[in-house]
């Protein structure tokens, strides 16, 4: 719902849990993704583009600190199931 009210957003982390988090989307909320941002320097300045997804889209990979020159908001995709797998339960449990 809330994805619906937004404009344009982009994705935090061009990793594995934000391109899951992306394919997981529909179509018109993929739409929206500006970018995604990330801090890894082989990622900035790529595209991202999943061929199994219609329509087919190339979605740039930006610093983080340029997301504010693209859009005004961030969707997090955080994974539990890392969480887990590293033991980090982080400041929240």
């Amino acid at each position: 719902r809330i994805l619906a009210s937004w404009e344009s957003f982009a994705i935090w982390g061009a990793g594995r849990d934000g391109k899951q988090f992306y394919a997981a989307l529909s179509a018109e909320a993929r739409s929206k993704v500006v970018a995604f941002c990330d801090i890894d320097p082989k990622k900035i300045g790529t595209k991202y583009a999943n061929h199994a997804l219609t329509p087919l889209r190339e979605v740039p990979i930006i610093h983080f600190s340029q997301v504010t020159q693209v859009c005004r908001a961030v969707a997090l995709a955080v994974s539990s199931r890392r969480a887990a797998e590293t033991g980090d339960r982080g400041n929240g449990e």
